[in-house]
């Protein structure tokens, strides 16, 4: 797995159930940055002064707050790249968690296969160019404000 240097290769694993919780451990171990959290206040709270990097929630787990939840992460970490994991995934699912913020619904089955290396690397590359984007605009503004001043 590769993730751009700007991505910050972390992965917070958010879920109570400890067996959930020690298969992704085990899956992604070779990762330099990774912890979990056993709901999501206390990933919240972890996430706070963290570079950006990728959250994986349990979806059975989260049950009727999913959507909150996700809305909740993507307004206090906009950065961040959101994976919910999802038993039974269905397109209505996939829908609900993207329009909240997800930034990708996996069935567990995933967990295991190359899909998930690729996933974050693509979750990488999302949270640089979001990066990006976010400097163009710093930019831009500060251009503008020049530009305002110059002409008064």
């Amino acid at each position: 797995m590769t993730t751009p240097s700007g991505a910050h290769p972390r992965v917070l694993i958010l879920g109570r159930a400890p067996e959930f919780r020690a298969d992704l451990r085990a899956r992604l171990r070779a990762l330099p940055a990774l912890t979990t959290a056993d709901g999501p206040e206390e990933g919240l709270r972890w996430l706070e002064g963290q570079a950006p990097g990728v959250t994986i929630l349990a979806e059975a787990e989260l049950g009727d707050l999913l959507r909150a939840t996700l809305e909740r992460f993507r307004e206090l970490h906009p950065e961040e790249a959101l994976l919910l994991v999802a038993e039974q995934r269905d397109e209505g699912l996939c829908r609900r968690a993207m329009r909240a913020g997800a930034f990708a619904v996996l069935p567990p089955a995933d967990l295991a296969s190359p899909e998930l290396d690729d996933i974050l690397d693509e979750a990488g590359r999302y949270i640089t160019l979001r990066r990006g984007n976010q400097q163009a605009q710093r930019e831009s503004a500060r251009d503008a404000l020049r530009r305002h001043e110059r002409r008064a």
